[in-house]
């Protein structure tokens, strides 16, 4: 009888453990071992890579946030708010730190707003009075100031700026670093140096600044014309000598002349000027005035509490110059007439309208936009002030008038 299955099973086995153990298995575990430390070590690197990724992504967001965030201001120590109303007092001035180190210092009396605000921008509104402005300089810095129809775009720099609304009178001394200004009566973007100035006045036309444009005058006074050659010379009279030597004639030779009321009118010198115009005549002064001079006179009987004379002058602008651009200003000033000195808001409104029609995009067109609003108010055309209220916020949403816009259209619902 032949072994059994079992006893085949069990010789097959012990032939294969002798072959097992005469195998050497140290190369394969030296490489299973090499291997396996190499896997733990890779999973450590990525576990390691893992935990800095994370980590890049919130120094990223964090950098990143910094860097978009908006700037923030504080007004006289108290944090500000974006188009809230500055009012410097009567007495003292009024500072507003920004939090990249800029610092502006609006003066006794000035109004201004913070239109805007980005990362390395700021967008300032001066609506009447003085302010200093020191704006840090870094890479992306773009400031700009607005101060009635003038622009000033800052990259850093120091300087000094003014605006009065009743004389229209525009001034700018720059300190350090360099500007850009843009506006009425100058010559493009208007690049000013550091220790430089620069002085615009519409209401007459005059200024001074390497970038102000010369106006020349529309018509010439008659008294500087040349007299007509055919014209025969008057004959002196025969007691010459003895008239010069009476001292009648004598007072009349050294008496002043009139001083010119153009020249103090520029210079702000309102109250002479209206007496050199009544000196003269004030219809004389109308009858051969330029569209210019008729301008300056117009300004010049407002500042002097004299609105009749004000809208004679201003609207023989527009009779006899009706396609200049002084008629289209007078239109403005009737506007302005009206509505603060002869409290008649539906003629200001009127003339506001004009001013809107002949000129939409000219220089006071914010200015006319958001009176036209206010005497629409005033003279109860509500119809008529809700439509104004729409087109003031959809081309000025955040200008001095939005609030008042804002209300308007709150009331109609």
């Amino acid at each position: 009888m032949g072994p059994s299955l079992t006893d085949l099973f069990e010789a097959i086995a012990r032939d294969e453990h002798e072959a097992v153990e005469q195998i050497d298995f140290t190369p394969h575990r030296q490489r299973f071992l090499k291997y396996a430390a190499g896997h733990q070590l890779r999973r450590k690197v990525l576990a390691w890579a893992s935990v800095g990724a994370v980590a890049a992504s919130l120094l990223l967001v964090v950098y990143v946030t910094m860097v978009t965030r908006p700037l923030t201001f504080d007004v006289a120590g108290r944090p500000g708010d974006v188009g809230a109303f500055l009012a410097a007092p009567e007495r003292a001035a009024l500072d507003v730190d920004f939090s990249d180190g800029s610092h502006l210092r609006l003066k006794q009396l000035g109004r201004a707003r913070v239109l805007s605000l980005g990362s390395h921008s700021a967008h300032v509104m001066l609506e009447r009075g003085s302010l200093r402005a020191r704006v840090v300089h870094a890479d992306k810095t773009n400031w700009q100031l607005d101060a009635g129809p003038f622009r000033v775009r800052v990259v850093g720099t120091s300087f000094d700026v003014a605006w009065e609304p009743s004389s229209e009178r525009f001034q700018l001394e720059l300190h350090e670093g360099a500007v850009a200004v843009s506006g009425p009566r100058l010559r493009g973007d208007c690049v000013v140096p550091a220790g430089s100035k620069l002085e615009v006045v519409l209401s007459n036309d005059s200024g001074s600044g390497t970038c102000v444009v010369s106006k020349p005058r529309d018509e010439r006074r008659a008294s500087r014309q040349p007299k007509s050659p055919s014209a025969p010379p008057s004959a002196p009279p025969r007691n010459a000598q003895a008239e010069r030597s009476t001292p009648a004639a004598s007072s009349a030779a050294l008496a002043p002349a009139t001083p010119d009321w153009r020249r103090l009118a520029a210079a702000g010198k309102h109250a002479a000027a209206w007496s050199a115009v009544q000196a003269l005549g004030f219809e004389r002064v109308q009858s051969g005035a330029s569209a210019v001079d008729l301008t300056l006179l117009g300004n010049l009987a407002r500042y002097s509490g004299q609105p009749a004379q004000a809208r004679a002058a201003l609207e023989d602008v527009r009779r006899r110059f009706p396609r200049s651009s002084e008629a289209t200003h007078a239109a403005f000033l009737l506007g302005r007439v009206a509505a603060d000195q002869q409290q008649a808001p539906a003629e200001g409104a009127h003339w506001f309208s004009i001013y809107l029609d002949e000129l939409p995009a000219g220089p006071f067109a914010a200015e006319a936009l958001g009176r036209l609003l206010d005497c629409q108010i005033k003279a109860g055309q509500r119809t008529r002030a809700y439509t104004t209220a729409r087109r003031y916020l959809e081309h000025h949403p955040a200008g001095s008038y939005s609030g008042v816009a804002r209300q308007v259209l709150a009331k109609a619902q």
